[in-house]
C-alpha cells in the first residue's frame, strides 16, 4: 500500500509541534515518583492554524482529509525542521542483513522519501532500488535483493517523511473564499 503525502508544501509557519513519549508517571505517598515509556522514540503531535486561507488551499485539504477517510487511513507528512539523514549507516559491515531501516542520527527508524534516497556502498558506489534493494514506502522497511558482502557497509541520505494520522479537521468562514480554523494529527509509530 502506497501512503498519501499532505497536500500543503510548504506548510504555513504558524504550526505547533509537541514531542511525546507516550510515559507514564506514577507520584507514591512519599514524594518519590517512578516513570517509563515503551518507546524506543518520541512521536511527534502537529497541529496548524489556518488564517485567511483562500479558496484553493482549502479545496485541497479538505479533498486530502476526505481522501484519508478522516482519522480512518494513515498518511505522510515531511517535518519542515526534522526531515534530513546524512551519510547515517543503514548496514554495518559483518551484519549479513536482508532486511533494515534508514536512521535519524539519533537511531530512529524513517520513511525515506524515495525522490530523494540515495543508499551508497563503501565497496561498489550508489545502489539501486530493485536491483540491490526493495523499499516498502508505506513502512519504511528496506530488503536486500543482493545481500551486502560481509566488508561492506552501506550509507544512507535522503529526506524522510512521518507516517501519520489526523486528530481533528476544523474550519469556519466568516468572509467568502476565506477559510480559518485548525487542522491536528499525530505521528504515528513504524512497525
Amino acid at each position: 500500500m502506497t501512503l498519501r503525502i499532505f497536500p500543503t508544501s510548504p506548510i504555513p509557519a504558524n504550526i505547533t509541534r509537541t514531542p511525546m513519549w507516550g510515559e507514564s508517571t506514577t507520584k507514591f505517598d512519599s514524594g518519590a515518583e517512578q516513570a517509563s515509556t515503551a518507546w524506543g522514540k518520541p512521536l511527534f503531535q502537529y497541529g496548524l492554524g489556518l488564517s485567511n486561507i483562500p479558496r484553493s488551499k482549502q479545496s485541497s485539504l479538505m479533498a486530502f482529509y476526505h481522501l484519508v477517510q478522516g482519522r480512518v487511513t494513515p498518511w505522510l507528512f515531511k517535518d519542515p525542521y526534522d526531515y534530513l539523514v546524512n551519510g547515517a549507516v543503514c548496514v554495518a559491515s559483518g551484519t549479513g542483513v536482508r532486511s533494515f531501516f534508514v536512521r535519524t542520527s539519533e537511531g530512529y527508524p524513517v520513511i525515506p522519501d524515495s525522490g530523494t534516497l540515495l543508499i551508497t556502498s563503501a565497496l561498489s558506489g550508489a545502489l539501486n532500488a530493485n536491483s540491490h534493494y526493495n523499499y516498502n514506502l508505506a513502512t519504511g522497511v528496506f530488503s536486500t535483493r543482493i545481500a551486502p558482502a560481509s566488508a561492506d557497509t552501506w550509507t544512507a541520505s535522503c529526506q524522510y517523511f512521518r507516517k501519520c494520522r489526523f486528530d481533528n479537521y476544523r474550519e469556519t468562514s466568516q468572509f467568502w473564499e476565506s477559510f480559518n480554523g485548525d487542522v491536528n494529527w499525530h505521528e504515528v509509530s513504524l512497525p
